[in-house]
């Protein structure tokens, strides 16, 4: 019950150490398989001659092979035990330890209220757009109603600015016929 309640345990260590660590590793395996290379081209030079026993410097350059990897097993060693074993969290649903830094859990929260104004602002503005969409449609549907009837009116409009210049027109020369017809009398009586 105390590991559910602490989390799981790790081994912790310094990046340093742990590269380290892994250089070292690195090279360890390298110089063994280059010394089991060796080891097997003698065996099958044994086989094809008859060379029974291997030279004393070839033997001796093998032993400081193993002896450098034993070195450096050492070392790998050294570095491990600078590892610490310790608790941390269980890892949340986004496969990450939580930590309870009170300080990240407050702007946590902060960043948390903040983004729940944000989505209630963008509600509040997508519903204003929706608002404001439909009363464009409202308005362009009486615009297209009111279209074709303004149309009418102006053409009324023109019809009777048109009727009303072809009687002014007939009145001007029935007044100018009239007039000139009266004066044609009153020269006559003269």
């Amino acid at each position: 019950t105390e590991q559910i309640n602490l989390g799981k345990k790790y081994i912790v260590g310094e990046l340093e150490d742990h590269e380290n660590l892994r250089r070292l590793i690195a090279n360890i395996r390298i110089e063994l398989k280059a010394l089991e290379v060796k080891l097997k081209e003698k065996l099958r030079s044994k086989h094809t001659t008859s060379m029974t026993d291997p030279s004393i410097e070839w033997l001796e350059h093998r032993l400081n092979s193993l002896n450098q990897c034993l070195t450096s097993l050492e070392e790998t060693y050294r570095l491990m035990e600078s590892y610490w074993p310790a608790y941390l969290p269980n890892k949340n649903r986004y496969n990450e330890h939580q930590f309870n830094d009170p300080r990240l859990v407050n702007e946590n929260k902060e960043l948390r209220i903040s983004q729940s104004n944000y989505m209630q602002e963008l509600q509040n503005l997508k519903q204003k757009y929706k608002e404001q969409s439909a009363h464009v449609e409202q308005l362009l549907t009486q615009l297209t109603v009111i279209r074709p009837t303004l149309d009418v009116l102006q053409k009324a409009r023109s019809n009777m600015e048109h009727h009303l210049k072809e009687s002014n027109n007939i009145n001007n020369m029935s007044s100018s016929s009239t007039q000139s017809h009266h004066r044609h009398r009153t020269n006559c009586l003269d």
